[in-house]
């Protein structure tokens, strides 16, 4: 990725208006940069299920491939209020979305539990996309995309 391309993305987040009173934490494992306006321990606690998570994944594919060099950024927020300030078309029933472009990578997920989903559960839906682009890349129809997080996710 080239640099120029990661200071869009960052440029585009730090820009974000963000509600004055939000604080944000950082969690750094092996494969992950996890970022919350959420309490300390939650980022913690996200962070290592990623990583849980990632190692699952491994076993359930037979992937024997070696992680990225480049570690995922993983955005946690409250509530879809929040997703919505970062992405300001997002449907008011959406709790999370993972983005995979030039200018980067990332994934945004609320851990707001009133949209029917725990928010664990769309944080690994949108994990579980990343995974299969990475170390599976082909084209596939959106069904099985979408089929593939549903199933992983629980």
């Amino acid at each position: 990725m080239r640099w120029k391309g990661w200071c869009g993305l960052w440029l585009l987040i730090c820009l974000l208006p963000f509600p004055a009173e939000a604080r944000w934490l950082q969690a750094e494992t092996a494969n992950f940069r996890v970022y919350g306006n959420v309490s300390e321990r939650t980022v913690r606690d996200m962070a290592v299920l990623l990583e849980d998570f990632d190692q699952l994944l491994r076993f359930l594919t037979g992937t024997k491939a070696p992680p990225s060099d480049r570690k995922l950024d993983i955005y946690l927020l409250k509530n879809v209020r929040d997703l919505q300030l970062i992405s300001p078309g997002v449907a008011s029933d959406i709790s999370g979305f993972y983005v995979a472009t030039p200018n980067g990578i990332a994934a945004f997920s609320t851990l707001d539990r009133d949209y029917g989903a725990a928010g664990d559960d769309t944080l690994l839906h949108e994990y579980a996309h990343h995974f299969m682009l990475q170390y599976y890349p082909t084209a596939y129809p959106a069904w099985y995309i979408e089929g593939f997080a549903e199933y992983v996710m629980t």
